[in-house]
């Protein structure tokens, strides 16, 4: 063809040319863009085949194997062994060897991971933007001194069956398992319910009144009729004669047969009024509020004297409606165990009891709730993979796990 019967395209056609060309070039960058998005979120998210099941979500084979290796490092770092073949095939003290309760505990530690994230998902917890930075913080903290990069890291754990990746998939689950508590209740038990506070109080304390009979020493009033005080503000105690003693064991006597004889509650209020030697009796009005974890059970168990009874562990395991006598070192104690009064922990004279208590009902309602799940969990196993691991062969690095 000779050059003038050539034509050249128009404008038109060059700018559909063009256009083409770019919407190929897009579609192709696009069509690549997703294959490495969907093969970075199936790594990360615990792709390939899952070698345990948790309800519908899967443990990897590398997860399963971060874990396992971590799981080994916690227990001997628990349990103080060394890590021999002898170790672990010794008894734990349980009638189990050590690589077998290494195995249950590292796989219950599992079952809790993917219980507590599935947990923190079907309430509404959702990472936020700095929560995603912290973490990522976090897992770069590992990159230090020898294992100073990714690829270093991935070359020393691919020995171990994992990957970099792999961490930071289980720092994940660790940090939703660690906030969960929060996600559910609140700081501090904030946002239980009214109703929620009331259960707790109801299955966890107990309110007792006691009857207090100094026995080696007592108190003083002033002519106010104030308790007489040392320099430093403490009560001052002064030291009971003989005469004074012996007095002292004849009014528990009296008290007790009282009590023996007729041990009703409106019996036992009427002898509280009238023979109580407690000082702290006008503060605390409505008695005393005892739980096995609130501070104010753990102060008064401290401050009796070392040689005096168990005072705290008998009035928590006392029969309601009932009375018992304690030795309490200088004086003796007569408790009376009631039924719980309706929310005293409202009350501003009672905050010494209930300072903590929402605190403690997050706490217990937290760990309600998680145990509940667990119990309730599907597990299933790949036993082909599972049981062919021995956790007595099982290697690990501390370096390369998250702190």
């Amino acid at each position: 063809m000779s050059k003038q019967n050539k034509k050249k395209p128009n404008k038109r056609v060059r700018g559909a040319h063009f256009r083409m060309k770019l919407l190929v070039g897009i579609s192709i960058a696009t069509v690549l863009l997703i294959a490495i998005l969907v093969t970075v979120l199936v790594f990360v998210l615990g792709g390939g085949r899952s070698v345990m099941t948790v309800n519908s979500k899967g443990i990897s084979r590398e997860l399963y194997c971060y874990w396992s290796s971590y799981g080994k490092y916690v227990y001997l770092s628990q349990n103080g062994g060394n890590d021999t073949p002898a170790f672990w095939a010794s008894d734990n003290g349980s009638g189990v060897t050590h690589a077998e309760a290494c195995k249950k505990d590292t796989e219950a530690y599992m079952v809790q991971m993917l219980v507590s994230a599935e947990l923190y998902d079907s309430i509404g917890g959702k990472l936020s933007e700095s929560e995603r930075e912290a973490l990522s913080r976090r897992a770069e903290a590992v990159l230090q001194y020898d294992v100073s990069s990714r690829s270093a890291y991935d070359k020393l754990a691919k020995q171990y069956g994992f990957s970099y990746s792999t961490m930071c998939e289980a720092l994940i689950y660790s940090y939703k398992n660690e906030v969960l508590r929060t996600v559910m209740t609140g700081t501090d038990g904030s946002s239980l319910t009214d109703a929620q506070l009331e259960h707790y109080y109801e299955q966890a304390y107990t309110r007792a009144l006691i009857l207090e009979v100094r026995t080696e020493n007592y108190y003083k009033y002033d002519e106010e009729g104030d308790i007489i005080q040392n320099s430093d503000g403490t009560y001052k105690l002064f030291t009971m004669t003989d005469a004074e003693k012996a007095a002292a064991q004849a009014k528990i006597e009296r008290i007790t047969a009282a009590l023996t004889s007729d041990g009703s509650l409106e019996s036992f209020e009427e002898l509280y009024e009238t023979e109580n030697e407690d000082v702290l009796r006008g503060l605390y009005a409505d008695g005393y509020f005892f739980s096995e974890v609130s501070g104010f059970s753990e102060y008064f168990a401290e401050s009796l004297p070392a040689e005096s009874d168990d005072v705290l562990e008998g009035i928590l395991s006392q029969e309601t409606n009932s009375w018992s006598l304690y030795d309490a070192g200088n004086r003796s104690l007569i408790v009376y165990v009631t039924g719980t009064t309706e929310r005293p922990y409202e009350s501003e004279t009672n905050e010494d009891f209930f300072h903590d208590l929402a605190k403690h009902a997050a706490d217990y309602f937290y760990a309600k709730t998680l145990g509940d799940e667990i119990e309730d969990a599907k597990v299933t196993y790949d036993r082909e993979f599972t049981d062919s691991l021995r956790f007595s062969d099982v290697a690990f690095d501390y370096r390369l796990f998250f702190r």
